[in-house]
């Protein structure tokens, strides 16, 4: 009787070891399921600052280009006003 009780409880030692192990397995698919979204985000992340971070360049270069041209008209009407007699 003893043999059989021992049987039974070895049974449901296993039984719950292999519960616990599937347990286990299913929380590690979903972590590395989260793993991966988190890849593809960060991705998706790096790759739109890129594009902005080229964007922002052309901007920088349309300002200063615009810049570059009001600079010698700015020092032209200076020159101007200072030839002017003071009214």
């Amino acid at each position: 009787m003893a043999l059989i009780s021992i049987g039974i409880l070895l049974a449901i030692l296993f039984l719950l070891l292999i519960l616990q192990s599937s347990q286990s397995r299913q929380k590690s698919e979903a972590i590395e399921s989260q793993m991966n979204e988190l890849r593809r985000d960060l991705q998706s992340v790096a790759t739109a600052q890129a594009q902005s971070t080229g964007q922002l360049e052309t901007i920088a270069k349309g300002v200063a280009q615009r810049l570059d041209s009001v600079t010698p008209a700015l020092q032209d009407a200076i020159r101007n006003s200072a030839q002017s007699p003071a009214r």
